[in-house]
């Protein structure tokens, strides 16, 4: 079922007053009645009123897209930068649709498309738009929304909230996961896996320094994740008041597995401030996972072994006296039992208070 932002771009696309033929599919696929889409939109809006003028340039510009897209671009990256719908960060995607749920020209040309088909620019009420057909069959969006994402920040954030930067981030990499994925992640196979990356975003938005951090065993997990970062190389530029030259990202990829099945998670979690020399007692949870299941340790990208501090046995972090520079330092839980089930929390290392 499409999501809440399809259903309001389903009715905008109910005006669209012309469309292309393109190549079609067997008389059989096109009457099936189960079968569905999943669809991919560039818009390039125009004003209401309409002024001509602006309405030329609208219809300019799309053009200029759908020649971008001839030449050999992505459709979702080129759908990130350029369109102005609401499913722009998502690289456009607009959900699954079946027969009849669309307004019969527009029906038409959806379903005599193949798997990749980009039409050709046609305008609806508001606006200009450039229609991508990603997916078709009985459940071309089953096991989607069964892949998920999470990530931890390994360097200092400088007292910068960046929050709103990394839904940007997590919004481009999950769009270009999405479209990577192998077929194995869908039903009936439903291949479960989890992996991380790591890789650090310069000032300039370009990454560096990615590595495969934990893998899942099967390389199209893993290559499918690779992807979606190389592919959003490079991320918008580091926030202007972030005085740091880099940001250090680890992220992990879920492959149908949900929150139970993940198992582990570490409290506190994030944004934590120790002073030199202070201790702070962390603490594992999750499906199946005791303290003493787990695993501690602590590094980070201004310190080794002691010089990032010490952490006991039931997870009893000691900071270092010295504070390391960069000041932050991961704490990471593994499970005993599987190491790739694992979680960190970032924390900084601040001047302790002097004593009164």
């Amino acid at each position: 079922m499409p999501n809440l932002q399809a259903q309001f771009v389903l009715l905008w696309l109910l005006f669209a007053y012309r469309c292309y033929p393109q190549t079609a599919d067997s008389p059989a696929d096109r009457n099936s009645a189960t079968e569905q889409v999943r669809l991919s939109e560039i818009l390039i809006s125009t004003p209401q009123p309409y002024d001509p003028a602006q309405v030329a340039e609208a219809q300019h510009k799309a053009e200029q897209v759908r020649d971008a897209i001839r030449r050999g671009g992505t459709f979702a990256d080129i759908a990130r930068v350029n369109s102005q719908g609401p499913t722009a960060a998502q690289g456009g995607d607009i959900g699954c649709f079946t027969h009849g749920k669309l307004a019969r020209i527009l029906d038409e040309l959806v379903f005599r498309m193949k798997v990749g088909d980009v039409s050709d620019v046609f305008r609806t009420k508001h606006g200009f738009r450039i229609l991508e057909v990603s997916a078709r069959g009985a459940h071309p969006c089953a096991g989607v929304e069964n892949q998920s994402q999470d990530l931890a920040i390994l360097t200092d954030t400088m007292g910068v909230d960046f929050g709103p930067y990394l839904a940007r981030i997590k919004a481009i990499v999950r769009s270009n996961w999405m479209t990577a994925l192998p077929p194995q992640v869908f039903p009936p196979i439903s291949k479960q896996g989890k992996l991380s990356i790591e890789f650090v975003i310069l000032k300039d938005g370009k990454i560096s320094g990615m590595t495969l951090h934990t893998t899942s065993g099967d390389v199209a997990l893993d290559r499918a994740a690779w992807a979606s970062i190389t592919a959003s190389n490079p991320f918008p530029p580091l926030p202007t008041e972030f005085p740091g030259r880099l940001l250090g990202l680890r992220f992990y990829y879920f492959y149908n597995l949900g929150p139970t099945d993940i198992g582990i998670s570490v409290s506190p979690s994030a944004d934590v401030r120790v002073p030199a020399g202070a201790t702070l007692q962390f603490s594992a949870s999750g499906k199946g996972i005791t303290d003493a299941s787990v695993k501690w340790s602590v590094s980070g990208p201004g310190c080794s072994k002691s010089a990032c501090g010490s952490i006991s046995l039931t997870g009893l972090y000691t900071a270092p006296v010295n504070i390391p520079d960069p000041p932050t330092v991961q704490v990471e839980a593994a499970s005993i039992a599987d190491s790739t089930i694992r979680t960190c929390s970032t924390i900084t290392v601040v001047q302790a208070n002097p004593s009164h």
